[in-house]
């Protein structure tokens, strides 16, 4: 699948993707909601960039985070960070909750 949601060990679901394309991002999430409407409505959650082929530049990045948003979901912040996910979180001005 190109989006994933699990939850991880900070005890936040993160959604995992494998794709900047916005649009993707967003009708993945938006079925997975459609699921459980109020279980995911305005759920906070972490970004996991992990399984991406190379760094997403951070116009890129704002785009899916804005995907995200119209999906229902909140992100917080990034699921893990390299190096080039660290410099993606201070362009972006958001945390990483836990660091490789």
């Amino acid at each position: 699948p190109r989006v994933e949601v699990r939850f991880g060990p900070v005890g936040l679901a993160q959604v995992r993707i494998r794709t900047t394309d916005a649009a993707v991002v967003e009708t993945a999430l938006a079925g997975r909601v459609a699921t459980a409407p109020k279980m995911f409505d305005r759920m906070p959650v972490a970004l996991d960039l992990n399984e991406l082929e190379r760094a997403p530049d951070p116009a890129a990045l704002r785009g899916v985070l804005d995907a995200i948003r119209r999906a229902g979901l909140i992100p917080i912040g990034f699921a893990r960070g390299t190096e080039a996910v660290d410099a993606l979180a201070r362009d972006l001005e958001m945390p990483v909750l836990m660091q490789f």
